[in-house]
């Protein structure tokens, strides 16, 4: 709030040619710039209040053009509503079928089957076990001889 007063307190300066009263230090080039931006805000500020009215007339022009086209949509939805209601009443009125929805049945798997699915899954656990114990066999068998090997100082 401090920065507006401020700023509308250099303008009221600005417009009232007091501006020498601005300058406390600088060059003269400084100050034609703040004079220049000082003018160049004031006409931009005198424009816009100069358009505000074509600004307002053209939003109640749009306004207008909204509530006349919701005016057009309605009366055509009531024209339609009236047609459709004469040709309902001359024509003969049949009954709506409509359609049953079905369940399709849940897949099932027979007891046999799925013992095998869960045997073969068994069977693979232990395979893979298997060679994860073989594994490590033969990984600390490697690290046994790498260690003999370092307590007998055997250089490489």
């Amino acid at each position: 709030m401090v920065k507006k007063t401020r700023f509308e307190y250099l303008l009221a300066k600005h417009e009232k040619g007091e501006s020498a009263s601005f300058r406390k230090s600088g060059t003269t080039k400084e100050y034609s710039e703040r004079d220049q931006l000082l003018t160049d805000f004031k006409l931009h500020v005198d424009d816009f209040a100069e358009n505000e009215a074509v600004r307002k007339d053209a939003a109640k022009r749009k306004l207008k053009g909204v509530e006349n086209s919701g005016l057009v949509m309605r009366q055509l939805a009531m024209a339609e509503l009236e047609t459709s209601g004469k040709e309902t009443e001359d024509a003969a009125i049949t009954p709506i079928k409509r359609c049953k929805k079905s369940k399709k049945p849940a897949p099932t798997l027979d007891i046999a089957s799925l013992m095998g699915i869960i045997c073969e899954g068994i069977e693979a656990k232990e395979r893979r076990e298997a060679q994860r114990l073989q594994y490590d066999m033969i990984v600390n068998k490697l690290i046994a001889m790498l260690n003999s090997l370092l307590r007998n100082n055997v250089s490489w």
